[in-house]
């Protein structure tokens, strides 16, 4: 019987295809990714399925539209409180599959709204979520975790490095975020 592939899947929030080296763009810009892409699956035709990170990855985790999700931004129930909708019961995650399959699992992410209370990374063996973490850091956390895999395995890490330069304050004690609810400190950054 023929062995399972590793499946490795990069995401990097905000990444436009024309500053890429592999997709034609700045050359030398991008020259560990472009030689590692010189040997994976390039995808010439790939486009978002929503215009904001928690729907677009809910779609690439599940195969399932937006749309039919019902993944947005609500209301917010007081002054300065974040909320997002968490992915519903009942559709299964690319994680959640794979796992059946015998796929060991892990997700990697730098996105905020990647954290467990929204449920989009739901079915992944280990969940490790650093706010706005470079991807030198994000890195170095799934060669340590890849040593811990049995194979095969799947592994998705979700980049925020080209959201940057962004303007980034320290949050204030009088913003109104709920500091509990989102596991914050009045010294973390928000991004502006």
């Amino acid at each position: 019987m023929p062995r399972k592939p590793n499946i490795l899947l990069l995401v990097s929030d905000s990444t436009r295809a024309g500053w890429l080296g592999c997709y034609g763009g700045t050359s030398g810009a991008t020259p560990n990714l472009d030689r590692w892409s010189s040997g994976a699956c390039l995808y010439e035709r790939a486009y978002a399925a929503s215009t904001w990170t928690a729907p677009a990855v809910a779609s690439l985790l599940t195969g399932v539209l937006p749309g039919s999700l019902q993944i947005r931004l609500s209301p917010s129930p007081a002054p300065g409180v974040l909320h997002n909708e968490a992915l519903p019961d009942g559709v299964a995650t690319l994680a959640e599959i794979l796992g059946a399959a015998g796929y060991s699992s892990v997700a990697v992410t730098a996105n905020p709204l990647l954290q467990d209370h929204y449920r989009l990374t739901r079915g992944f063996g280990i969940r490790s979520h650093h706010f706005m973490a470079p991807a030198e850091e994000l890195i170095r956390i799934w060669q340590d975790a890849r040593s811990r895999l049995p194979e095969p395995w799947f592994a998705y890490l979700h980049f925020m490095d080209c959201n940057h330069p962004l303007h980034i304050r320290p949050l204030a004690l009088e913003s109104g975020i709920d500091f509990d609810k989102y596991k914050l400190s009045p010294m973390d950054s928000v991004v502006q």
